[in-house]
């Protein structure tokens, strides 16, 4: 998904250009684009904090209700998801206003890539601070607002990247993506689901939740969809 957006920091790798201005005039004159929301949005691929690599891919398919891969991630630093946000939150910044420009890459997927990560990573922090500390009120909140705004950004990436998909390639494989968009939308609603169950009295506990897995890998090494998306490798 992201690749789309590299072009231009690549080409000055290729062809040796020094000054970024140089860059930016020629990537403007030939793309009709603008070269730094381009740049900014294809620097989305990783983040690279002082202590591991995060992959946002690896965000985004983490199952909601396993937290398998924020889960290891805040072993290795505690405090990654607010950091992380911190990082997005300047990107969106960033690339709002230039969400219309989509001569090179699209950057209104990009925007709504990136305000899906940012509730993904809200939910799961709000999520395990709410159950371990017992909060009903949290946990309504998360049930009626947090979910659903989720569930609405990533409806907008799949959109978004099916207009993409079609852009520039046939139809055959689309459906891989869009399994997955509708796996993790299935789970977000699985959510809602035992967060209600649990409240009004149907279930005494949320399994997942209280039998977190145990430390299987870094965060960098947890770089394929099966390592994430669910409890298992059977897929």
């Amino acid at each position: 998904m992201i690749p789309v957006w590299r072009g231009s920091s690549v080409a000055d790798l290729a062809f040796g250009c020094r000054d970024e201005n140089d860059s930016a005039d020629r990537f403007e004159a030939v793309c009709h684009a603008v070269y730094e929301a381009n740049t900014i949005a294809g620097n989305l691929q990783m983040w690279l904090n002082p202590d591991f690599i995060i992959l946002p891919s690896m965000v985004m398919w983490d199952d909601p209700l396993i937290g398998r891969h924020f889960d290891s991630c805040k072993r290795a630093n505690p405090e990654f998801d607010l950091n992380y946000l911190d990082q997005l939150d300047d990107v969106l910044c960033r690339i709002m206003p230039y969400a219309e420009d989509c001569e090179a890459g699209d950057i209104g997927y990009a925007v709504d890539l990136v305000k899906f990560l940012i509730k993904k990573l809200e939910l799961r922090g709000a999520l395990e601070a709410a159950y371990d500390h017992g909060d009903r009120l949290a946990l309504r909140e998360l049930l009626t607002t947090t979910i659903p705004a989720a569930i609405a950004a990533l409806v907008e990436v799949d959109a978004g990247f099916r207009r993409n998909w079609l852009k520039c390639a046939k139809a055959h494989g689309l459906e891989r993506i869009q399994i997955r968009n509708a796996g993790q939308i299935a789970r977000l609603e699985e959510l809602a689901i035992r967060i209600r169950e649990y409240l009004d009295g149907t279930i005494e506990r949320i399994e997942e939740l209280d039998e977190r897995l145990p430390y299987s890998a870094a965060p960098e090494m947890m770089n394929r969809y099966k390592e994430v998306s669910s409890g298992s490798w059977i897929i």
